[in-house]
């Protein structure tokens, strides 16, 4: 989506701060397009416009003309999210007038990063719940909308730190009914469907349900074989299998530690090759006791 900006005002900000449009552009983009960006008034992506403004010390606010807040400025906030970039995450959602989303969609992932951020940044579990329950509530979404979704898996992250674990596997059960509705009949970014995948997974595990999350983990490494894809599959064998160790099934346990080697070493995961080679180093595999 093309943004409509004011580049007379990046240009003055520039010039203010002596800088060249060579030194602007430096590791951002070319001297050419902060050319155009002066010259046309336009700016191709939200990605593009944010690092210029940090570096002119602009409020993003300012150099858009636009109204209405388009879709890539929420799509940021949400890859700062996965990032775990919270805090940068934060900075931008509070800018948001959330008067000016105009569909039902942008406002309920507007209430989805806020009911988030507030569990990840300002740990206001309350509040948190006061965000995604407005998205129930008013944002008209179906049931199997991955913003829903998350929601879901919010709320049970926000009782499980209030201490109501009930409530929170109660949602999060939920959350993965709808998941599972909403990853076999959607045509999405398999990467999305992974980082889900591995959240419930790993919530389950702070929740002390492993043989559900090793369900879970089993499930994605399905999918993963039928969309033909390997991405994070090394994840998932490493989760199920460091938990088929701790609930004693040791064969099959290293078993999946191997399928999550190979995987591993043909994505060129370093960080998880070294993970798995320390947890081998830790636990030897022992007879298996599963059957005992």
């Amino acid at each position: 989506m093309i943004l409509e900006i004011n580049g007379e005002l990046i240009k003055k900000r520039r010039l203010k701060m002596k800088m060249s449009q060579k030194d602007l552009a430096n590791k951002i983009c070319t001297q050419a397009t902060i050319s155009l960006l002066e010259r046309n008034n336009t700016c191709t992506s939200f990605k593009l416009l944010y690092p210029i403004c940090k570096r002119l010390n602009l409020p993003i606010d300012k150099i858009e003309k636009h109204s209405k807040y388009n879709k890539d400025v929420l799509e940021y906030i949400e890859e700062q999210i996965w990032k775990e970039h919270y805090k940068e995450a934060l900075k931008r959602w509070e800018k948001i007038d959330q008067h000016k989303l105009d569909d039902a969609e942008s406002r309920g992932r507007y209430y989805c990063y806020g009911g988030i951020l507030q569990i990840y940044v300002k740990k206001d579990y309350p509040f948190a719940i006061h965000y995604f329950n407005f998205l129930f509530d008013h944002c008209r979404l179906d049931s199997n909308c991955f913003y829903k979704i998350w929601c879901q898996v919010g709320m049970a992250m926000s009782y499980y730190y209030l201490d109501h674990k009930k409530a929170s596997l109660d949602y999060l059960g939920e959350a993965f009914r709808n998941f599972t509705n909403f990853y076999e009949y959607h045509s999405v970014d398999y990467n999305l469907i992974s980082k889900m995948f591995i959240k419930i997974a790993k919530f389950y595990l702070k929740l002390g349900e492993r043989q559900r999350a090793i369900y879970i983990c089993n499930q994605a490494i399905n999918l993963a074989k039928r969309r033909n894809v390997m991405h994070n599959v090394q994840h998932y064998y490493f989760i199920a299998g460091t938990n088929l160790y701790t609930l004693h099934n040791n064969n099959q346990a290293f078993e999946y530690l191997d399928h999550a080697q190979h995987f591993s070493k043909f994505t060129h995961d370093p960080v998880m090759l070294k993970n798995i080679s320390e947890f081998k180093k830790q636990y030897p595999n022992n007879k298996d006791t599963s059957s005992k």
